[in-house]
């Protein structure tokens, strides 16, 4: 039983500690996404940096080269889509305004990474 215990604490403790390991995703697309409306696809560089300082928070370089930073204010959720996509989703808050989205991180690099505001209203950043 104790080494039952100690191998459980294990696990937790590495999953807490990897699970706020600073990575970084870079963009080159953007597309917003409002309901009845077509797609819009542009351009853009924009570079996210997830645990930033190792902490629940993010760093992102915006294509117009604005630097914002926003803190996670809600537990991490993972999930999958209808069509099968693993994706993590929290809700993060802008440091210094009361600014909140919600922040959906697909596991497939190739479908990227959304902001998702309360009307629905989306925006897709992938290569």
């Amino acid at each position: 039983m104790k080494k039952f215990l100690l191998t459980l604490l294990l696990v937790l403790s590495f999953t807490l500690v990897s699970a706020q390991t600073e990575f970084t995703r870079t963009y080159t697309k953007t597309c917003t996404i409002e309901k009845d409306k077509a797609p819009l696809w542009r351009d853009a560089t924009n570079k996210f940096i997830f645990n930033y300082d190792n902490q629940p928070s993010m760093k992102m370089l915006m294509a117009d080269g604005t630097i914002k930073f926003f803190d996670q204010v809600s537990d991490l959720e993972k999930n999958r889509t209808e069509g099968g996509s693993v994706y993590q989703l929290a809700m993060f808050k802008e440091q210094g305004t009361e600014f909140i989205f919600y922040l959906q991180i697909f596991d497939d690099t190739e479908y990227g990474t959304r902001i998702i505001f309360d009307d629905g209203t989306m925006i897709q950043f992938t290569n």
